[in-house]
């Protein structure tokens, strides 16, 4: 996966890894939007210049790479669904409990 100026990113989660991750793919000049419930995490990217926006207020437009770092199971199948097809999932997320892997088919 190679990381351009051109490529949209989102980056699902504003705990600590979300936090990471937005920034380091801001360094490679990529277009970043971060999705988060924490609105004084948010708050931090978007002083450092970082697109944010709340999990409520999402318009759930897809990108062409999506990292999930949310820490819940039930953010893949979101994860799923908001990344344009032939795109990259990365899930950095730690989740104890079994997941079933989602189906993008309808």
């Amino acid at each position: 996966m190679h990381i351009t100026a051109e490529r949209d990113c989102l980056v699902l989660g504003d705990g600590k890894l979300g936090l990471l991750v937005a920034q380091v793919l801001q360094q490679t000049g990529a277009r970043v939007l971060a999705v988060g419930k924490h609105p004084d995490h948010l708050a931090w990217l978007a002083r450092r210049g970082i697109a944010t926006v709340t999990l409520d207020a999402w318009q759930r437009a897809p990108a062409d790479i999506v990292v999930e770092a949310t820490g819940s199971a039930a953010a893949l199948a979101v994860a799923l669904g908001a990344t344009k097809p032939r795109g990259t999932l990365v899930l950095k997320s730690t989740v104890a409990d079994p997941t079933p892997c989602p189906s993008r088919r309808q």
